[in-house]
């Protein structure tokens, strides 16, 4: 019995990790406040192992609730493909249009089968549930041996 609890105790292992160190870096970054998200997300990106590259053309500032939000869905994307994909490469991309601020985080790692993934953790759940409270929403897309896709969006 306790060998089947393994993986799950890892993960939760892993989370709280992540938790303390993102306590350690600061509850809200003060590079998001001084200098957004083109600054702020390829900071996040250099503290991967695995290459991590990142496209921010939303050039302007935006709301502190709007930057906070994408930010800290964004980083957990970042922080999940990297801790449990298997991935050569992750690539972060964030784009204004339509009157929304997107995010797209994609690995080329394992993937997974969605479906079949019923509980995708605390991270995944608290991502979604960010978004839609700010009036946005996120989708996870993923083949089994071509990666996974992350994405969300909010209003601006």
């Amino acid at each position: 019995m306790a060998v089947a609890q393994l993986p799950q105790l890892h993960a939760e292992l892993v989370d709280g990790i992540r938790e303390l160190r993102d306590l350690a870096h600061g509850i809200y970054p003060a590079l998001l406040t001084d200098r957004g998200l083109g600054a702020s997300l390829p900071a996040a990106a250099r503290r991967t192992t695995r290459p991590c590259v990142v496209d921010v053309a939303a050039e302007e500032r935006y709301s502190p609730e709007v930057e906070t939000a994408l930010y800290f869905c964004a980083v957990e994307a970042i922080q999940n493909a990297d801790t449990h994909s298997g991935a050569s490469r992750i690539e972060v991309r964030v784009r204004a249009r339509g009157g929304r601020l997107e995010f797209t985080v994609h690995d080329d790692g394992r993937g997974f089968d969605v479906p079949a993934a019923a509980a995708l953790g605390r991270g995944v759940t608290g991502m979604a549930d960010r978004l839609r409270a700010g009036g946005g929403e996120c989708t996870i897309t993923s083949t089994l041996g071509s990666g996974t896709t992350m994405a969300g969006w909010l209003p601006l």
